[in-house]
């Protein structure tokens, strides 16, 4: 199985910088090389999904995320999103992020949702999945608590910890999960050779299309 790398856009980007950001990940992919062992997830705002598309047909391993979805399937909710509606541009959607505050009676819903369309969710967890419990058809991804990044200022992650921690999560959800906390050039190796790591989910970094790249040739490697 490919390793995953997720660039988790949140609320930046307007229209021209996503746009100058595909052209500019695109010729990176065409002259330094496309990715084997390793699928591009992007995560842009809800209306700037087609404007994935072309990328996702040169590079077949470049898919489209959605960052939220609603706990509801259709019906009277204003700004909502359902993973019906999803599924005509999303193969994948994180569900649980930590800024989204998500009520925790309606992950199960969220989640059955995504799978009842055919949409891989990407169930975040900060302190433990126990009170999340592991379903089939899902990835789950760690936000590290000590190592979030802010305000663009990375952290340095102790590897031991976050080696200790990955073994027991993957080990309760009985599956290799993506680790997200501060993940950048300068850490990414260390990261990526920790056993279970199934990729990574990156915020900040993942702005950068020359710094993404990187991170993605680390975990080709």
């Amino acid at each position: 199985m490919n390793k995953l790398l997720v660039a988790n856009w949140k609320q930046n980007m307007t229209l021209s910088g996503l746009r100058l950001w595909l052209t500019d990940f695109s010729t990176l992919l065409e002259t330094k090389g496309y990715f084997k062992n390793v699928d591009i997830l992007l995560a842009p705002s809800f209306p700037y999904f087609s404007e994935i598309v072309p990328i996702t047909v040169a590079n077949t391993n470049t898919y489209i995320c959605a960052q939220n979805v609603s706990e509801f399937n259709g019906g009277s909710h204003t700004g909502d999103i359902s993973a019906t509606q999803l599924a005509d541009y999303v193969k994948y959607c994180i569900v649980n992020h930590t800024e989204t505050n998500t009520a925790p009676v309606s992950i199960k819903s969220r989640i059955e949702n995504l799978v009842q369309a055919q949409i891989t969710p990407i169930v975040c967890f900060v302190d433990a999945p126990s009170k999340i419990a592991a379903m089939p058809a899902c990835l789950y991804a760690w936000e590290d608590p000590n190592n979030i990044s802010s305000g663009g200022e990375f952290k340095h992650p102790d590897y031991s910890t976050v080696h200790e921690k990955i073994a027991e999560f993957s080990s309760m959800l009985e599956c290799d999960i993506l680790y997200g906390g501060s993940v950048n050039k300068s850490n990414a190796t260390e990261l990526a050779n920790i056993p279970n790591v199934a990729g990574f989910l990156v915020g900040h970094a993942s702005l950068d299309p020359e710094h993404f790249y990187a991170l993605g040739s680390t975990l080709d490697s």
